[in-house]
């Protein structure tokens, strides 16, 4: 009689179940090791008992915690992918008895139960596993990361008063004084560690992670015992360089059959090199669990958005398809920036109010000043931009940025500055200038290097405002600037800014917060210093807007 890891290893390969390379290669695996049991070089046996347990005890014991399950206090109902898992993890048992698995990588998209599956397979291991003076931990580099797994398996004792004869429920701790076991959460305070014997140690959003300090410790800390668990579950990250990456790359081997361990099991649930990530029917591959705890219509929703928003699109191939992206991506397409080119009068706008802001270069790159202004009745923000670099080998400067500086000085776009090295003198007079020809309300910039001319400015009774490019202050600006380009409202008229939009890459980070990069000085003929001053620019405006309508918090 099949039990349901055949059956889901059957649906897969005859693709009654659609499933992407790697949930096949998983399945293949099983197949085999199967055909294997008996030969003396594979000293292990599936048993059939064993692998039931935990799914047993979850459908018996776990209740639903959160949605519409919850609500009609229905318990758990272990979908098959879920079982395949959870058998194979438990059922695959060496000659002496123990489990073969040590180590779990579950690689699945975000609302397919990530939380749930880690916290039900904890409090098996917790409560039904045997093992005396069980340690288990939910575990994450932040500290909120790691209660989410812990709380959800909290919330499941605590809505089912089976478990109240025996398991004491704190607010940051389960305890069963009988076996002297306990659950808990850890973040990365590694010293906190020593000394733990470890015997389940779910390890969540393990993308985010920088290093590998942090598993290292949880994994050297189960030398007392005999057959721990390692449980590794996330979703795709951003970052490449990151270990989760690196030791993707090497369990995708394992299944492949280049890498050969044993110990290791891999679940790794994601769309196929080649797969078009705006197709429909392949999002299924990333998301085992579509039709039932992940929505259809959720997913469409977040894609029609992605469409248009690159760090939407970046969040949705991440997360939702897992999908792995660089963190250093091009920020804008050519079809958004171009819905914000156009032509405008500037002597229209003289004695209207403006903010200002400069980002100033290298004395021998490239200086920013930008003026933004409010067409209401246009409903547009109007970009003008003016932009200083030397004369000095402006030909070799041509040659390495791929740009035509002499022409666009002519056509007015670029201000080439006679020398080797820019003279702020101009550019504090153009400034001075134009603040007697419009309403310049403030100047924001960036304090570095910046003290001769905003000391000049100020003498001239311009109001000047610090703000520094971290991470904290220009996310917020930046998507706000990128919302406005999507929406088509602004203009610019400047041909030098179009080519610094095409050179702009983001980086973003795990909490989804994106900076521009700039380029590195001399090793690239990339430029970006008008994006900096346009987004610094629409920032400050908007707090204006906003102050004057009520009181608010600046995005600086």
């Amino acid at each position: 009689m099949k039990n349901d890891c055949d059956i889901y290893a059957e649906k897969i390969l005859s693709g009654k179940i659609k499933g992407g390379h790697f949930a096949k290669k998983m399945v293949e695996r099983y197949i085999s090791d199967l055909a294997r049991q008996g030969d003396k070089k594979f000293p292990y046996r599936f048993d059939l008992e064993r692998a039931v347990r935990p799914v047993n005890f979850i459908e018996t014991m776990c209740y639903h915690v959160r949605g519409e399950w919850a609500s009609r206090r229905e318990k758990v109902h272990l979908e098959l992918w879920q079982k395949f898992i959870i058998m194979n993890i438990f059922g695959w048992i060496c000659e002496d008895g123990y489990r073969r698995f040590v180590d779990a990588y579950i690689k699945i998209a975000r609302k397919n139960g990530k939380s749930f599956f880690a916290a039900a397979i904890g409090l098996y291991m917790f409560i039904a596993d045997g093992e005396h003076g069980a340690e288990i931990y939910s575990v994450a580099t932040k500290r909120d990361q790691a209660n989410e797994v812990f709380h959800v398996a909290k919330q499941m004792v605590d809505v089912n008063n089976n478990f109240a004869g025996f398991v004491t429920s704190f607010r940051n701790n389960l305890h069963i004084t009988k076996t002297f076991s306990k659950y808990e959460s850890l973040s990365s305070d590694y010293d906190s560690m020593d000394g733990k014997g470890i015997h389940y140690a779910s390890i969540d959003e393990y993308h985010a992670h920088k290093t590998k300090d942090l598993y290292r410790v949880i994994r050297s800390s189960s030398g007392s015992r005999r057959q721990p668990l390692f449980f590794v579950i996330t979703t795709a990250g951003n970052n490449l360089s990151a270990p989760c990456f690196e030791d993707e790359s090497y369990f995708k081997r394992i299944l492949d059959g280049y890498n050969h361990n044993e110990s290791q099991f891999c679940a790794i649930y994601d769309m196929d090199k080649g797969d078009d990530w705006r197709d429909k029917k392949n999002w299924i591959k990333a998301n085992p669990n579509l039709g039932v705890s992940v929505f259809q219509k959720d997913l469409d929703t977040q894609y029609r958005k992605a469409s248009d928003v690159l760090t939407d699109q970046n969040e949705f191939k991440t997360k939702r398809l897992n999908i792995w992206l660089n963190n250093r991506s091009a920020w804008m397409s050519s079809d958004i920036w171009n819905r914000n080119i156009g032509k405008f009068d500037l002597s229209e706008y003289d004695g209207h109010d403006c903010v200002c802001s400069f980002d100033l270069s290298m004395t021998t790159d490239i200086t920013a000043v930008t003026y933004l202004f409010k067409d209401i009745e246009k409903e547009k923000y109007i970009f003008h931009h003016n932009f200083y670099i030397p004369g000095s080998n402006i030909i070799e400067k041509e040659r390495c940025d791929k740009v035509p500086y002499r022409t666009w000085e002519k056509e007015g776009f670029v201000n080439i500055i006679n020398g080797e090295i820019i003279d702020y003198t101009v550019v504090c007079a153009d400034i001075i200038k134009n603040a007697k020809r419009f309403k310049i309300k403030e100047i924001v910039y960036d304090p570095y290097n910046a003290g001769q001319v905003t000391n000049t400015l100020e003498d001239a009774g311009i109001q000047c405002i610090a703000v520094k490019q971290g991470m904290g202050n220009i996310s917020p600006a930046a998507k706000e600037f990128h919302t406005q380009a999507v929406a088509g409202r602004m203009v610019h008229d400047n041909r030098c800014m179009d080519w610094m939009i095409g050179c702009t890459d983001i980086y973003q980070d795990t909490m989804g917060n994106i900076r521009p990069l700039k380029p590195k000085y001399n090793q690239t003929g990339k430029r970006i210093d008008g994006v900096i001053t346009s987004i610094m620019a629409l920032s400050r405006f908007l707090v204006r807007e906003q102050a004057e309508a009520k009181p608010t918090i600046s995005f600086f």
